[in-house]
């Protein structure tokens, strides 16, 4: 979910951030202490409003990296129950007047986990892994050797880290913002299934999530400003979530999942054209789908295979060449049983029925 860190920064310097190059003000040899005011806030959204928060703010790192890239302070504090907001402060051994980057990563519940950065470049590559995608749930996950000791995503907290950004030290009081934002993608499924009044009188038996990224950069590595930039899973390796089998006929049924995002960016070599063509033969080859498993009245079973992801700026869904699940968003895609078809190219009869 989409948090966002309000950053006030006080005591002995001004803090201004800026995207563009730094420019250095005149050199001191006092240190710095940045007093940080934190706020955590809903995810963004994707087809649809849901502003209800997933997680609150367990503990937090702070980090900063001077204008050579080299490690210039660190905080850690936890924050027993969990709050919404919270103050902390972090000093820096840079000096006055030096640029840095500051970041932050919110409940790793562990405060010596980043002892042994060194710079920024090493940083950048520290990358979470797990075995299987109910890992990540269940907070069964390790960045480099260490693994990361929150009891789970959904009960304690969310991995949740910011944008790095570039800050000038000189004097005064200014506040400024950061956005701190969850680390995972979150989708809600919705699977509509009237009895015996679809078109061809499918009954949902059950659905499984395939591709899911096994790992995945600590750091934000995606930019808004770069919809087509497309990167694997850093270990390279991919995962499923268990089949789910539905007893009786169930008319309507919600699930959601929880996993790393998987930037496949656009599919550029053979592009779908059209929302029917998203489909194996035209989508990437990483990207995450849903396969839907129906029968008929006749008791013979199909499956239905949904492709995920999308531009987030795409509010009429018309790109369909792009299969983007991105950090920090929650997605809502409903199936209907009365939309499939079996002349679909996305639907195929199992060879066994």
């Amino acid at each position: 979910m989409k948090k966002y860190l309000i950053l006030f920064i006080s005591a002995l310097v001004l803090a201004s951030c800026s995207n563009e190059e730094v420019v250095t003000s005149q050199e001191n040899s006092e240190k710095a202490v940045l007093k940080f005011s934190l706020t955590a806030e809903p995810n963004q959204n994707s087809r649809s409003i849901d502003l209800a928060a997933d997680s609150t703010i367990y503990d937090c790192t702070i980090l900063t990296f001077d204008l050579d890239g080299n490690i210039s302070g660190k905080g850690y504090e936890a924050i027993s129950g969990g709050v919404a907001r919270f103050d902390m402060q972090v000093g820096l051994s840079t000096n006055r007047g030096d640029s840095c980057i500051v970041y932050a990563i919110a409940n790793t519940n562990n405060p010596t986990l980043f002892d042994g950065v060194q710079n920024y470049d090493q940083f950048h590559s520290m990358f979470l892994s797990f075995d299987t995608p109910e890992d990540l749930v269940a907070g069964n996950i390790k960045i480099g050797n260490n693994t990361l000791g929150f009891t789970s995503l959904t009960t304690n907290g969310q991995l949740m880290t910011t944008e790095a950004i570039k800050v000038k030290i000189t004097d005064g009081i200014v506040p400024f913002r950061l956005k701190l934002y969850s680390q995972s993608a979150k989708i809600k499924f919705t699977i509509n299934a009237p009895t015996g009044d679809a078109i061809n009188g499918f009954r949902l038996k059950g659905y499984q999530l395939f591709m899911v990224p096994l790992s995945g950069y600590l750091d934000n590595r995606y930019k808004g400003i770069e919809p087509d930039a497309a990167f694997e899973a850093p270990g390279g390796t991919y995962g499923n979530y268990p089949r789910v089998n539905l007893a009786g006929d169930s008319t309507v049924v919600h699930f959601t999942y929880y996993m790393n995002e998987s930037h496949q960016g656009e599919q550029k070599s053979n592009p779908a054209t059209s929302v029917k063509e998203r489909t194996a033969a035209h989508a990437k080859p990483h990207a995450t789908y849903i396969e839907v498993y129906v029968a008929d009245m006749a008791g013979k079973q199909g499956t239905y295979r949904y492709y995920l992801g999308n531009l987030t700026t795409d509010i009429n869904n018309s790109k369909f060449n792009y299969y983007n699940i991105l950090r920090g968003y929650d997605y809502y895609v409903t199936i209907n049983l009365n939309d499939i078809d079996v002349s679909d190219p996305r639907f195929s009869w199992d060879q066994a029925s």
